[in-house]
């Protein structure tokens, strides 16, 4: 099925999504901090001066709004600002009270 990133801090959740969707048939990958992420996402390499962006690790990601460091509001940003992720579907997934 999918490739799903999941973005989660609480190990406990994560792990509890995880094995749900990998019940449903899909691939997940835990990302645990917001940083670690960013950093399989978004990323370039330069081999003569031909900008090479390697296919994207994940289909679909879902991620936490509390998150350490950098929020999940953020980490939307970061991925829409930047053209090699501004198309990756995004489910926010988070235990957080309405305000």
């Amino acid at each position: 099925m999918a490739q799903v990133g999941l973005l989660e801090d609480n190990m406990r959740i994560a792990r509890l999504c995880a094995t749900m969707l990998q019940y449903a048939g899909h691939d997940v990958t835990i990302y645990e901090h917001p940083r670690e992420c960013l950093r399989a996402l978004i990323t370039s390499h330069d081999y003569s001066q031909q900008l090479y962006r390697p296919a994207l690790p994940i289909d679909i990601l879902m991620l936490d709004l509390h998150l350490p460091d950098i929020s999940g509001i953020d980490v939307l940003r970061y991925l829409r600002a930047h053209p090699h992720t501004k198309s990756l579907p995004l489910i926010f997934c988070t235990a957080a009270p309405p305000n």
